[in-house]
């Protein structure tokens, strides 16, 4: 069985998809984006927003498999549209976001998704997460 058919049956699945079976396209997902397998991996990352699309990891998949092929405005959207409806509220995809944006030269609009990360770092009480948001802001001039 190939990859394409790997994720479409993956994506036929019943919904909501079973934790298990989840973890399994992302594994796949992740290890094509590893192998530089980038058009399978936003297939499958593609499934996994289609299936989870409260799992951050499938938008920030997505978002990177975008990023390497220098697709700064998609990826920009795909993150920006994971923070909003992952639960929680993503802080690892305004982290990105302000990333992708840093990139293009808006550093005020960085600054602003990085004060927004923090503050939901922050409500959740993720110390790891509050560093992560720390260290990026330490980076904005």
């Amino acid at each position: 069985m190939n990859t394409a058919t790997s994720i479409t049956n993956a994506h036929e699945a019943s919904s909501p998809a079973p934790a298990r079976a989840l973890e399994g396209l992302y594994a796949v997902a992740h290890a094509l984006f590893e192998d530089g397998r980038l058009l399978e991996a936003t297939r499958a990352f593609r499934v996994m927003i289609r299936l989870a699309p409260t799992d951050e990891r499938a938008w920030l998949g997505l978002g990177a498999c975008h990023e390497r092929r220098d697709e700064d405005d998609v990826a920009r959207e795909l993150y920006g549209a994971g923070s909003l409806v992952a639960e929680p509220r993503s802080v690892r995809c305004l982290v990105a976001l302000a990333r992708v944006v840093r990139r293009a030269g808006d550093d005020d609009a960085a600054r602003s998704h990085l004060e927004d990360a923090l503050a939901i770092a922050e409500s959740l009480g993720d110390e790891v997460l509050e560093r992560l948001v720390c260290s990026e802001l330490e980076v904005s001039p």
